[in-house]
């Protein structure tokens, strides 16, 4: 639901909110930069260390990608310039909208969802439930009696 919010989010942002648009892109312009092990990978690895645990013979590894990210981190660029007063107060009123803009997508995205309800029920009914419970079956015959 995020990505849905997310993305409707940004899509009227790009199109009607050119301060916050600029403000948002232009950031990029303002960060360091360098080597990124984790940029790109799918949302199914976030979090995930993108370097593994030494193994047990102890010998150090030739290279980390954590170590090359570091290595290739370039030196910090020149300060951003202030915003005027007029710019953060416009800039103060395009947040507000793109807050409201998730909000009511988000809202959207719930009532559609409301409509879906029983379906949602009967499919965890039908494959989530029987799956968690074979599983609390199978941690439960592995657990010790208490004395």
């Amino acid at each position: 639901m995020q990505r849905i919010i997310d993305r409707a989010v940004d899509l009227y942002t790009s199109e009607h909110l050119p301060m916050l648009q600029a403000e948002l892109t232009g950031a990029d312009l303002w960060k360091t930069g360098g080597y990124d092990p984790v940029a790109g990978l799918d949302p199914e690895f976030d979090g995930i260390d993108p370097d593994p645990e030494p193994d047990e013979s102890g010998q150090p590894f030739l290279f980390t990608l954590g170590g090359l990210a570091e290595e290739t981190r370039p030196e910090p660029t020149l300060p951003r310039p202030p915003l005027s007063e007029s710019e953060k107060q416009q800039l103060r009123r395009e947040v507000e909208l793109a807050d409201r803009q998730a909000s009511s997508v988000g809202n959207e995205v719930c009532f559609a969802l409301l409509m879906h309800q029983a379906r949602i029920q009967g499919a965890i009914a039908r494959f989530v439930e029987p799956q968690v419970q074979a599983m609390l079956d199978d941690l439960s015959k592995h657990l010790e009696q208490p004395e």
